[in-house]
C-alpha cells in the first residue's frame, strides 16, 4: 500500500525544485549585464576602486555587504546609483556574478 504522506512530501519537494533553480543567479549573464550597465562607475573585475563607485571585489568582500543586502540595494538603488529598474532575474544574476569575486 502506497503511504499518501511520503507521495505528497515527494509532491512538494519536485514542485520546489524549479523554484530553487531560478532564483540561484546565473553569474555569466550577471557579467554580461554588468558589462552592459555598470562599467562606467564600477570596476567590474573588482581589481580596483575608482573614486565613484568601488569595485565589485570589494563589494562582494564586504562584511557589511551580504546577499541580502545587495538584492535590496538592487532593488531600490540609491543616489548616486542611477534608477536601473533591474528585474528580479537580472538582480540574481548581478549577484551571482558579485558572489564569484568573494575570496576564499
Amino acid at each position: 500500500m502506497v503511504d499518501v504522506r511520503k507521495l505528497i512530501a515527494l509532491a512538494i519537494v519536485l514542485l520546489l525544485i524549479p523554484a530553487a533553480a531560478a532564483t540561484a543567479g546565473d553569474a555569466k549573464r550577471g557579467l554580461m549585464l554588468a558589462k552592459q550597465w555598470c562599467t562606467e562607475c564600477h570596476d567590474i573585475s573588482g581589481h580596483t576602486t575608482s573614486d565613484q563607485a568601488p569595485g565589485w571585489r570589494s563589494i562582494a568582500n564586504d562584511p557589511e555587504r551580504d546577499l541580502d543586502k545587495l538584492h535590496a540595494f538592487l532593488q531600490k538603488p540609491r543616489q548616486p546609483m542611477p534608477p536601473l529598474q533591474l528585474s528580479k532575474i537580472e538582480i540574481e544574476d548581478l549577484v551571482a556574478y558579485i558572489k564569484t569575486l568573494k575570496a576564499k
